[in-house]
């Protein structure tokens, strides 16, 4: 089944004063929100939503053991997938797209996130990914990289970020990250993680990162 995440569209308000005529969006925080559960699996799900006003997060799971299969994760303007503490997730044959390239496309409040990234791993107790897919637009399709710092970004910061990850993280299964801005594997302060039979392409950054590891 499909979900789409619609942030609230309304008038400007500046204190108690709402400004006539205006059209600000506020996005929904998250689409799938995953918290104190166990043995939680989301499957055969497609996340997106118009990039007027849309939503942060794609999936977000804290405090839980999820297992996210055969997704799709679009529009999101900060996160795909986010996996924080004391978190077991397992991502298997699951895409995460980045598709926002405009400004004219989205509506004044509905920001992308500078570092927006496809899959991060937060402090989390275990995860493992199998066969997944992270990418920004192909080339082809006319986008641009930003020329200044005001401009929306085309690309995806990165592709997945793990940081302070206190068991084990693997990475394997012919998984693909395309295009990203800083990083296609980013790993901080974690102890076990094993990358296998992973392609970082086109990447505008380090392909692979590990720093405190």
């Amino acid at each position: 089944f499909r979900v789409r995440p619609s942030g609230r569209v309304g008038p400007l308000t500046i204190g108690g004063l709402q400004v006539a005529g205006t059209r600000v969006c506020s996005p929904a925080p998250v689409a799938i929100g995953i918290r104190g559960s166990t043995d939680v699996t989301i499957r055969g799900v497609r996340i997106g939503a118009a990039p007027a006003c849309g939503y942060r997060t794609g999936i977000d799971v804290a405090h839980s053991s999820a297992t996210i299969r055969h997704d799709e994760v679009t529009d999101f303007l900060s996160r795909g997938i986010v996996a924080r503490a004391a978190s077991d997730v397992g991502i298997d044959t699951s895409a995460v797209r980045f598709l926002h390239t405009r400004r004219d496309e989205a509506l004044p409040g509905a920001t992308l996130d500078a570092q927006a990234t496809g899959v991060v791993i937060d402090g989390a107790a275990a995860a493992r990914m199998r066969s997944i897919s992270v990418r920004s637009p192909p080339r082809h399709a006319g986008k641009r990289l930003p020329d200044a710092d005001d401009e929306l970004p085309t690309l995806l910061w990165a592709g997945i970020d793990i940081t302070d990850t206190s068991g084990s993280v693997t990475i394997r299964g012919d998984s693909v990250i395309t295009r990203t801005w800083r990083y296609g594997i980013r790993v901080l302060r974690s102890s076990d993680v094993a990358i296998i039979d992973t392609l970082v392409r086109d990447t505008f950054g380090d392909g692979y990162s590990f720093d405190g590891v």
